[in-house]
């Protein structure tokens, strides 16, 4: 519940942007424009293809975007990062009928955000591809440890098991669909293999992920 209670206050006091201080948007047009594409696709990570748009520890400006959406309450910020970052999105994937899965948040680390970014994303991917559907298929069962404090093997370890299929969602996905996960950021893609090792105990198969950013190792 905090979460909300912190997105209220925020729209009561002026806005300024992140990178040069200008009154008016969390991230202005000009400083959104500085920072640059950099597509970039891999396999290695996850064993799967993941895509992104940005580069994370090579440029301070989207890497304090995202932390702003991520932990300061400004998730209006991703809807123009996507904006900018939709030309990266795959050509085979524009014309399939893809379901989104959404890194999900444990629930009471969504109560405390009062929102999950990576479905911010999903949802604004659906705004440029409507025939695209997003589905809770995964879930996360544990409350673990933030990924972004832990080294390498850390993460892995701390990220063992803390999905489950949802039972309930299993049967609403046609047979035969790509699958591909949204995050924000990539960075061991530890998160990202334990979803995909989730979603092999069921008949689907990923096409991919999709992410704003990588943390290239």
């Amino acid at each position: 519940m905090l979460g909300w209670v912190f997105n209220f206050f925020d729209k009561l006091f002026p806005q300024y942007c992140i990178g040069c201080k200008k009154f008016g948007n969390i991230l202005c047009t000009s400083c959104l424009n500085a920072i640059p594409i950099e597509a970039h696709a891999e396999v290695k990570r996850i064993g799967s293809p993941v895509y992104s748009a940005f580069l994370y520890r090579q440029n301070s400006l989207f890497a304090k975007a995202i932390q702003s959406a991520k932990y300061y309450h400004c998730s209006s910020i991703l809807k123009d990062l996507i904006e900018k970052a939709i030309i990266t999105i795959p050509e085979e994937w524009k014309k399939q009928n893809i379901i989104l899965i959404p890194v999900p948040l444990h629930f009471w680390r969504r109560q405390l955000r009062g929102y999950n970014q990576s479905e911010i994303i999903a949802k604004e991917l659906l705004l440029h591809f409507p025939h695209w559907k997003i589905s809770p298929l995964i879930k996360r069962i544990k409350n673990n440890k933030q990924q972004a404090k832990l080294g390498k093997q850390e993460r892995k370890n701390n990220v063992k098991d803390i999905f489950e299929v949802s039972q309930k969602d299993i049967n609403k996905i046609p047979f035969n669909t790509p699958i591909v996960f949204i995050d924000d950021i990539i960075s061991s893609g530890a998160t990202l293999y334990e979803m995909k090792r989730c979603l092999e105990k069921t008949e689907y198969k990923l096409s991919g992920a999709w992410c704003l950013g990588s943390a290239k190792e």
